[in-house]
């Protein structure tokens, strides 16, 4: 599954609810429709994605609450990344910086 996919938050709300794919997709859609959105290979009508979110106990808003915090919490990675080793790509600009005496 890709990282922040609409299949990968309904898998980590469906897990949260201790529900199988088949006792979410009970009288909404097939199970194998579930198993297709849950891996990005199938995008739900709405009307199948408002069901399937009520069973799930949410909805749309806090759907793209969940989707903006995990997109918010990857760019916060990036930059700790970029930061915990600020000089990392420093030699490229200024190659006399990675000499012995500037190392802290």
């Amino acid at each position: 599954m890709a990282k922040n996919t609409l299949g990968e938050i309904i898998y980590h709300l469906r897990k949260k609810a201790g529900l199988t794919q088949e006792a979410l997709a009970d009288g909404i859609c097939s199970s194998v429709s579930v198993s297709r959105i849950e891996n990005g290979n199938q995008m739900p009508s709405g009307k199948v994605l408002e069901q399937l979110l009520e069973r799930l106990g949410t909805g749309a808003y806090q759907l793209c609450n969940v989707y903006y915090e995990n997109e918010c919490q990857a760019a916060l990675q990036q930059l700790v990344l970029r930061t915990e080793n600020p000089c990392a790509n420093i030699s490229v600009y200024f190659p006399d910086c990675t000499s012995p005496e500037y190392s802290t």
